[in-house]
């Protein structure tokens, strides 16, 4: 239980000490202090999977016998859950907003309708991320379609990374998905059900709301060209 804390309070600290830091790995042959960054940095991000290690060492000491099943399962489960995340994801969201669009709208061209709203407000903040790339508000509006791009590829090579941290912006997404969801079973639902639709859907909401401002302002807090 205390590893389990430890955890805890280590991704949180951890989170706090990378946002806080002024850490550019392509200032690393300029600028000396980038070195000791660097340190703090991996140290930070270190500690909680080193939590994480100790807690699978304990579950494969227990059990001794079992440990090569447990083994076998966790990394089987990592590889599912790097996967998912990758392609699962990103495709999710499509026919779980579908869906909800079905079920409460009869017109036949709604979903293309929406097709094209999603395409042109996407390529609408995609260019005006490239007038101010270091602009807060336009990184929340960049960020609050359910696909963003985080870096460009100049003709030249070079690369511009933009504001905005992917990890959040995956929560964003999941909170996108479970919406369509509830929204979708709002749709015919009475009494009692009804209530409980919409408090979860309030509480999804906020959650959505906060993942989405944890998205705008984590990772790099300007856009970083190498």
């Amino acid at each position: 239980m205390r590893v389990v804390v430890a955890m805890t309070g280590a991704t949180l600290i951890g989170f706090a000490v990378v946002n806080a830091i002024p850490f550019s790995p392509f200032s690393l042959t300029t600028d000396p202090w980038q070195i000791v960054y660097m340190l703090v940095t991996f140290l930070a991000v270190a500690a909680p999977f080193a939590c994480a290690g100790f807690i699978a060492a304990l579950l494969l000491h227990r059990p001794p016998r079992h440990a090569g099943s447990i083994y076998c399962f966790d990394l089987l489960g990592a590889g599912i859950g790097a996967i998912s995340f990758v392609f699962v994801v990103p495709s999710l969201g499509g026919p779980l907003l579908g869906v909800a669009l079905g079920r409460w709208v009869r017109f036949p061209g709604a979903a293309f309708v929406l097709f094209l709203v999603i395409f042109g407000w996407v390529e609408l903040v995609t260019i005006l991320t490239f007038s101010r790339p270091d602009s807060a508000p336009i990184a929340v509006l960049r960020l609050f379609s359910p696909f963003a791009f985080f870096t460009d590829q100049a003709d030249s090579g070079a690369v511009m990374a933009w504001r905005g941290s992917p990890w959040f912006f995956i929560g964003w997404q999941l909170a996108l998905c479970a919406i369509a969801v509830l929204v979708a079973l709002l749709r015919g639902a009475e009494g009692p059900v009804r209530t409980r639709v919409i408090r979860a859907l309030a509480i999804t909401g906020a959650a959505a709301v906060i993942l989405l401002m944890l998205a705008a302002t984590g990772g790099f807090t300007h856009a970083v060209a190498a």
